[in-house]
């Protein structure tokens, strides 16, 4: 089982779909870091940059987790749990990411618009 330390920024949604698509069972942890969860001495003890997504893989021995900064190594290591072809996971899941961050993008640009 995967323990999948998020929050609902673009980075922790690009590891859920991913998720998702490869069918990979796995549990959401919430780190707010609206409230500075991510400074918590237990998360950084596996996540020392306070960077999230972190997953840990408690399928392995002595599992301490990795942060990896939603790099291409976390998604290598995800698509290796599976047995499916990495390379068309590795491409959906691109396109994906490159649509919520512009879609992010026009959110947050629309939101201070209205501020305005």
């Amino acid at each position: 089982m995967i323990k999948l330390y998020y929050w609902t920024t673009p980075n922790g949604h690009k590891i859920t779909l991913m998720l998702e698509e490869l069918g990979l069972a796995y549990t959401v942890i919430p780190v707010n870091i609206g409230k500075g969860d991510q400074f918590d001495a237990e998360f950084l003890r596996f996540s020392p940059n306070n960077k999230i997504p972190a997953i840990i893989d408690t399928r392995l021995a002595n599992s301490t987790g990795k942060a990896r900064l939603l790099d291409a190594r976390l998604y290598r290591y995800i698509v290796k749990l599976t047995e499916v072809d990495g390379s068309a996971v590795l491409k959906t899941v691109t396109a994906q990411m490159g649509l919520l961050k512009s879609l992010d993008d026009q959110r947050n640009y629309k939101n201070e618009l209205v501020k305005l």
